[in-house]
């Protein structure tokens, strides 16, 4: 269906996902090299290591971030990256909302060493 829409010419932000299971593999979404994490409202720093995701580290240390589902496909846990490359691995945003430097917390990554993210 996406496809077809796609290639009927409708604009990615008219076109929306609904998944009525979880994702199987949350493991793809968490593995990778440590990073840290910048929040540029507060200055907190956080050491994001393999097998953590950038969502669970905040919680943990009490940095009230959005979200929901915690899987990359409700859109709830969307920031702003200020500097850094994200490794990105959600199924909810748009390559427009992807080159304007939105992030999922929940489930991407990054690329660079360093992500300063608008928390």
């Amino acid at each position: 269906v996406i496809s077809s829409a796609r290639g009927a010419g409708w604009p990615a932000e008219a076109i929306h996902k609904e998944r009525f299971a979880p994702v199987e593999d949350t493991a793809a979404h968490t593995a990778g090299g440590a990073f840290t994490v910048r929040l540029a409202k507060t200055g907190g720093e956080f050491e994001i290591k393999d097998g953590e995701s950038v969502l669970d580290v905040l919680l943990a240390a009490g940095v009230d971030a959005p979200y929901s589902c915690q899987q990359g496909i409700c859109g709830d846990c969307i920031v702003r990256v200020l500097a850094g490359e994200p490794d990105h691995r959600d199924d909810v945003l748009t390559d427009r909302e992807r080159a304007d430097g939105m992030f999922t917390t929940c489930s991407s990554r990054a690329l660079s060493p360093i992500l300063e993210l608008d928390l």
